[in-house]
């Protein structure tokens, strides 16, 4: 009866598993927040993975609306297992995006755009 059991058990198990050996690492939060609007005193940004990054194969720019590269950070120096961060000089006024481009320990690309705005006096 238990060896039944256990053998009817088995491939929902198995299924289980394989799910979670596939899980992608996704962007949890960050600051700046999708469509938060900052002040120009904003210094660091953060991105917090659900899964752990592969620093040395990942990178974060930074842009402004009109695609002109503010800055480029390298994972190696910017990511400690889920969590990536780098400083940030002030920005003038005005929308910008933060592009990530991560390794996730699975070794599957995940990309995506954090969008912000800068408001003087803010």
């Amino acid at each position: 009866m238990r060896f039944r059991f256990l053998l009817a058990a088995l491939p929902a198990l198995m299924l289980g598993l394989a799910g979670e050996a596939h899980a992608h690492s996704k962007l949890k939060s960050s600051v700046p927040a999708n469509g938060a609007t900052v002040s120009e005193k904003f210094k660091e940004a953060r991105l917090d993975f659900i899964e752990p990054v592969e620093a040395a194969m990942s990178h974060f720019e930074l842009v402004t609306s009109e695609g002109k590269l503010v800055l480029r950070a390298e994972g190696a120096k910017a990511c400690k297992a889920k969590i990536c961060r780098f400083a940030v000089e002030p920005l003038e006024p005005g929308a910008y995006r933060i592009d990530y481009h991560i390794f996730s320990a699975d070794g599957h690309v995940v990309e995506g755009k954090i969008r912000f705005t800068v408001k003087a006096g803010q």
